[in-house]
């Protein structure tokens, strides 16, 4: 970080791509925390237009609508994260989603295929153009806050890794990399199954 900062102009913003450190803590030890922020950039990062910037606790938002302003020019989509928490923005719903996808297989609801086409083949097909706020919106608040009254209390509320994880783990299966985890990857491609996600991220992007 001392080399970056001697070799930039004052008015340069210091960028991280991190999602696993806090960029408050990253900043403390530069001289110039104002001008320091996270820019996570979602992979693929050549085909997804998100990018999270994370203001830490001695970041400018000056700074940060500079930032924004400079990734809108490169064609990007940025977010203002407006407090340093672990998740930032994304990943928080993305957990929050990946918690209740196991749980439903670890009480035996459903199959992680038929879980995995639930949202793949329902959900995930609006989200393009259709948020979780904007769907809230257009149901209706009262519906909504109807419907959690009776779901939220039947979901998986963890505040630790899922048992089906760690029973997976024990069994040696860590997913893709292992040969199994979910899935037995020995009857599944993943390149081709990359292939055809990047494919449909390319021919949705032509579409919004």
């Amino acid at each position: 970080m001392t080399y970056i900062f001697k070799n930039t102009s004052f008015d340069v913003p210091i960028l991280s791509n991190t999602s696993g450190l806090r960029i408050t803590d990253i900043s403390s030890k530069t001289k110039h925390p104002e001008r320091t922020l996270t820019a996570h950039f979602w992979l693929p990062a050549t085909l997804i237009p998100l990018v999270e910037i994370v203001i830490g606790d001695n970041s400018s938002p000056a700074v940060a609508e500079k930032v924004k302003k400079m990734l809108i020019s490169w064609g990007k989509a940025p977010v203002i994260v407006k407090k340093d928490l672990p998740g930032q923005l994304a990943n928080r719903i993305l957990q929050a989603v990946i918690r209740e996808a196991v749980n439903i297989v670890e009480i035996g609801l459903a199959s992680p295929e038929d879980v995995d086409t639930a949202i793949k083949m329902g959900m995930a097909l609006r989200f393009p153009v259709w948020g979780p706020l904007e769907h809230v919106d257009a149901a209706g608040v009262d519906l909504c806050c109807s419907v959690q009254n009776t779901v939220l209390p039947e979901i998986s509320n963890r505040t630790d890794a899922s048992l089906l994880f760690e029973k997976l783990l024990k069994e040696g299966h860590r997913g893709y990399r292992s040969g199994k985890g979910f899935y037995d990857w020995s009857k599944k491609d993943m390149n081709s199954l990359i292939k055809k996600r990047n494919e449909f991220i390319v021919h949705a992007l032509k579409k919004i």
